[in-house]
């Protein structure tokens, strides 16, 4: 799909909407443009005016479009400036915007390419791009996730204020525009974020453990299963709480949980360990 027709709606409608728009400006203001003076109205040759403006600016986004294609985002930038500056009553002027946006995203500039996005979506809220705006506005964010480096801690060891940043607005996005194109990839997202984000409460709760401080890793894991329970990573959640009733001496509360596990996840490793935890229970009490 070419990037003509990445984003949803009609480029036709959207002309004729910047055409009316214009038309309107024209005719309701007294202000110089390049159809007519101060004091005219629109005519037939002032019509003829208009629809050459809107080709003219129709050109203009074709052009930068077919340099974002290109990879060329340097020139399409431009091309969509002067298409900004020199046709701003226009339907492809607020596409240029987005496609900005786009450029930036592109280059792997995703916080210039957030803020970008929402401004559209805020500044144009009824246009029928707003929904690929908002979801583009949570990938960015996403994009700015730290990624595993085999020289650096793995990325559930770091700090998690981009991923739930990201996973906030994949859930608004998904509840704002239920029947976008893009919510079954933006629930994907869903997954993969909530999946890091147990992954982090699931690595601090081993270290609480570790470290003896059984409430602080008790806190974590109960996260895990009431904040995440779709994030696959509940029945290690479970695991981790048995074993940390067990090291504080809650024998009875242990063999609840490990017991819990070998029922509800019976299939998994986290039922094999329980059931290691249950035998030494019954040998030794």
């Amino acid at each position: 799909m070419t990037l003509m027709n990445a984003s949803s709606g009609s480029l036709t409608a959207r002309m004729a909407v910047g055409a009316s728009l214009l038309a309107l400006f024209l005719a309701g203001c007294e202000i110089s443009s390049p159809f007519m003076s101060s004091t005219t109205t629109p005519d037939k040759e002032t019509g003829g005016a208009m629809l050459a403006y809107g080709e003219e600016a129709r050109t203009l986004y074709e052009k930068g479009v077919a340099k974002m294609e290109k990879d060329n985002c340097t020139e399409a930038v431009k091309l969509f400036e002067k298409l900004r500056s020199k046709y701003p009553f226009t339907g492809e002027s607020i596409l240029a915007e987005l496609r900005m946006a786009d450029c930036d995203f592109m280059q792997q500039n995703y916080a210039q390419a957030a803020v970008r996005y929402k401004e559209f979506a805020s500044n144009h809220s009824a246009h029928p791009d707003v929904d690929y705006a908002t979801f583009r506005n949570a990938l960015a964010t996403f994009k700015r996730i730290p990624k595993d480096w085999f020289i650096l801690p793995p990325v559930f060891e770091r700090d998690q204020t981009a991923t739930k940043e990201a996973l906030a607005k994949f859930r608004a996005f998904v509840k704002s525009y239920p029947t976008s194109n893009h919510v079954e990839e933006a629930e994907g997202y869903i997954v993969e974020c909530t999946k890091q984000l147990a992954e982090h409460e699931l690595y601090v709760a081993r270290y609480y453990l570790d470290k003896k401080k059984y409430d602080g890793a008790l806190a974590r894991v109960q996260t895990v299963i009431e904040e995440y329970p779709k994030s696959g990573l509940v029945p290690e959640a479970v695991l981790i709480m048995g074993e940390t009733f067990l090291e504080s001496g809650k024998t009875d509360q242990a063999r609840a949980t490990f017991m819990s596990i070998v029922k509800d996840y019976p299939q998994t490793y986290q039922a094999k360990q329980a059931k290691k935890y249950l035998k030494k229970l019954d040998q030794f009490g």
